[in-house]
């Protein structure tokens, strides 16, 4: 075959598709793109039969363009006609129409919206396993080995995220080191290995990661491995709280609420309760619902109190629907 990939694209997208062309061919991957590789003054149709002819698949750039384009639809039926594999990459988070929902609803797709760009070295893994090209280290930025981990992670195709993982967080990559930690943890493409997730999360956290810095707290107060030292509890969920976490601004809420690690400090607890719920944290959730019920620093205020507990309990909260169930009776 002359081309490895043949890339269908409207105009409008044209900056995008031009874009994976150079991500691919980067990657030693040969493409054809009508607007680089049709000659001028020839026939454009039989040009683009001929070039699909000679290409081993396609890339097809859907979006709202895409279903409104005149050309992509006979480009995919042709490719489908002669057996190619075709690999929709979705830009844009629209539904597949017309003829392309016809041709493509069935194949595997490259959700890649809103950026792009940060899914290009998923597409290549993809591109080359259709190839059948079995050589490849992939990536060697640990951005790029992060998100490709993150990619399979959404698949859950946890063998592969974890080899990404790996290859990231020994790099030193912080979120990457949370993500092998979280893995171990919960064992997902690894056995469940505490004593590794706590080093992982110390890696992360000691480089600012807040959801390390929360989990790493979280071992320290129920003295998972580490020495439990409520103490040391406080200080990681400080850290992460200040940072924005809703999940370690609940958590030290509590710490606050009932004097471990910390003086006991309830309008300090319901200020973070109300931090944490306010970014749609369901703990936090619960937690302001029962100061709103009780009265607690806050004016006892039953419809409050319900308001947090239906919120909470939407995310599945069981103590939040027993206690909405309890007020609405």
């Amino acid at each position: 075959m002359k081309y490895d990939v043949f890339i269908s694209y409207s105009t409008c997208d044209q900056k995008v598709a031009d874009d994976i062309c150079a991500y691919l061919e980067k990657n030693g991957i040969k493409c054809f793109i009508a607007s680089r590789d049709i000659p001028a003054g020839v026939a454009f149709a039989d040009y683009i039969v001929k070039a699909l002819k000679e290409s081993s698949m396609m890339v097809v750039v859907c979006s709202k363009n895409a279903n409104v384009s005149e050309h992509i639809p006979r480009e995919v039926g042709l490719a489908s006609n002669e057996k190619k594999h075709i690999l929709p990459f979705l830009i844009e988070d629209v539904p597949l129409a017309g003829n392309l929902q016809y041709y493509l609803v069935l194949n595997n797709q490259v959700k890649a919206f809103p950026k792009p760009e940060e899914h290009f070295e998923f597409l290549c893994q993809n591109v080359r396993k259709l190839l059948g090209i079995k050589k490849d280290n992939g990536p060697t930025d640990a951005v790029e080995q992060l998100r490709l981990g993150d990619k399979y992670a959404m698949t859950q195709d946890w063998a592969q995220a974890i080899k990404w993982y790996r290859k990231s967080s020994e790099q030193g990559n912080a979120d990457a080191q949370f993500n092998l930690g979280w893995c171990y943890k919960n064992g997902y493409g690894v056995p469940k290995d505490l004593v590794q997730a706590v080093e992982l999360y110390r890696r992360s956290a000691e480089q600012g990661n807040a959801a390390a810095q929360n989990n790493l707290g979280i071992c320290y107060e129920n003295g998972d491995v580490v020495p439990k030292d409520l103490v040391q509890a406080v200080e990681l969920y400080r850290k992460s709280a200040e940072q924005g976490n809703a999940a370690a601004q609940n958590n030290l809420g509590v710490c606050y609420e009932y004097g471990a690690g910390v003086p006991e400090n309830l309008e300090q607890a319901v200020e973070l309760y109300r931090k944490s719920a306010e970014q749609g944290h369901p703990f936090g959730q619960f937690n302001l619902g029962v100061c709103y019920e009780n009265g607690d620093v806050v004016p006892k205020d039953l419809s409050q109190a319900e308001y947090w507990y239906r919120e909470s309990a939407e995310q599945g909260n069981v103590n939040a629907r027993k206690a909405l169930d309890r007020l609405t009776k």
